[in-house]
């Protein structure tokens, strides 16, 4: 008896220590300066290393094996430095395989059933949203025309069907891959609209509409980061009311369980998106809302995000307009503060940048209806030409005042208020406090006849 349990014992011992994961490769050796290979794992908003192992040269190149007793299915990531790593999906299968190049680590190909699967349902998401496009550029170019739109609607039918049908397959194949292709099925509104007013409450309510949040199997997608920041960036982009699009945001954060990993993923995705959007205010809101409930999980990005909020509260209604001096078109220095008392306009525009030239015509005009009551408006200027500056000012009969550093994008006083696009406008009252950011045409009139009385 005693002999027959020894030998379970050891039959136990050695069946745990077999790898039940093994990941190998071959790479060709054009690396430079490393010895070694790892593979990481995204935690919400950043990667870091689970293991690493040798590269061990050979005739035929570089080549590598990790084992794993088990992993959760997920994605993972093979890489050799941060901005060179290969998405893969290890978790269910025993034997994976790489065959790449060190320096296109990117482009390698990962050999197994599922990696296979994913990157053919993958490569039909994204021509399909490619197809998509097209017919949306076709409804925007057909100004009205009934019949080029009934057939742009009608192509676009058939991509969400092809959509719907792939969506099914995939799922079928592997639930978590159907998760993952449900997170790029977007439906065209124009075939799919039952319930909503327009193409916005359309999109803010339906654009996860295939992506259950809540299934676990969200916590190792790291591309819903991405997915989510487009989402919040568009609904900036769009011009939705701040309270419109928090409650969207508010909303698509219920549907995740909180403190997990796809909900740190999501609220990341969430401020990145209004970030980028140049919204400050929501930014700093559900920034603030990450560094409280995930500061501590990356100390590293909640420092910088600290800083980022501080510096967007600082932006938004009621903050201190950071000041700025910059060289106006005869040479001299014009600080904003020197406006301090009128309530004014920074606009930040380019001559070379068409909607801000198609704008201008209706700044002009509330200008003139405003600055005898004290409204004011500091044109700067994106431009690197001065005399193409100089051109535009004159053409377009723009009569305030003009600053430029001639550095274009690199422009001090748009970085200083985080402009990514123009036109772009700050509303700054008589004491040097921000009133409101891209106010335009009926809405800033609105605003400056409400401070400053009826022209």
């Amino acid at each position: 008896m005693k002999n027959i349990l020894t030998i379970v014992f050891v039959l136990c011992v050695s069946v745990l220590a077999t790898a039940q994961i093994t990941v190998s490769g071959l790479l060709k050796n054009d690396c430079e300066a490393t010895d070694s290979i790892h593979i990481l794992e995204h935690d919400g908003v950043a990667l870091r290393i689970i293991k690493t192992v040798s590269l061990e040269e050979g005739i035929k190149g570089l080549s590598f094996t990790f084992e794993f007793d088990q992993l959760e299915q997920g994605f993972y990531f093979l890489g050799l430095e941060p901005n060179n790593v290969k998405a893969m999906i290890l978790g269910t299968e025993k034997n994976v395989t790489v065959k790449g190049s060190c320096k296109g680590l990117p482009a390698a190909i990962v050999q197994s059933t599922i990696n296979t699967q994913f990157s053919t349902a993958f490569a039909k998401t994204q021509q399909f949203n490619k197809d998509f496009s097209v017919q949306v550029n076709a409804i925007r170019a057909a100004r009205g025309n009934a019949e080029v739109i009934k057939k742009a609607t009608i192509e676009m039918g058939k991509i969400d069907d092809q959509k719907r049908q792939l969506l099914s397959e995939t799922t079928i194949k592997s639930p978590f891959l159907g998760n993952v292709i449900g997170l790029y099925t977007y439906l065209s509104f124009q075939n799919n609209n039952k319930t909503y007013n327009n193409e916005i409450e359309y999109f803010g309510n339906e654009y996860f509409a295939f992506a259950n949040l809540s299934d676990p199997h969200f916590n190792r997608i790291p591309f819903l980061y991405d997915q989510v920041r487009q989402y919040t960036q568009t609904l900036t982009q769009v011009s939705q009311p701040n309270n419109v699009q928090e409650a969207f945001s508010t909303r698509l954060l219920s549907q995740i369980p909180p403190k997990t990993r796809t909900h740190k993923c999501v609220l990341a995705g969430i401020y990145n998106g209004y970030q980028q959007g140049n919204n400050q205010a929501l930014f700093a809101k559900f920034g603030e809302q990450y560094i409280k409930l995930y500061g501590s999980q990356n100390p590293d990005v909640a420092s910088n995000l600290a800083l980022q909020v501080k510096m967007a509260k600082s932006f938004s209604s009621g903050g201190e307009a950071p000041n700025f001096t910059m060289k106006q078109v005869d040479g001299t220095d014009l600080t904003l503060s020197d406006l301090r008392g009128k309530v004014v306009l920074v606009d930040f525009w380019a001559s070379w940048c068409g909607p801000c030239r198609k704008a201008n015509p209706e700044v002009v005009r509330i200008y003139n209806q405003y600055k005898d009551k004290g409204f004011d408006v500091l044109g700067v200027s994106l431009d690197r030409n001065q005399a193409s500056w100089e051109k535009a000012i004159a053409t377009d009969k723009l009569t305030w005042h003009h600053v430029s550093d001639l550095k274009g994008w690199k422009n001090a006083a748009a970085q200083l208020y985080s402009v990514r696009s123009i036109p772009q406008t700050v509303l700054i009252d008589a004491e040097g406090k921000i009133i409101a950011r891209n106010l335009k045409g009926a809405a800033l009139e609105a605003k400056l006849k409400e401070i400053l009385g009826t022209p």
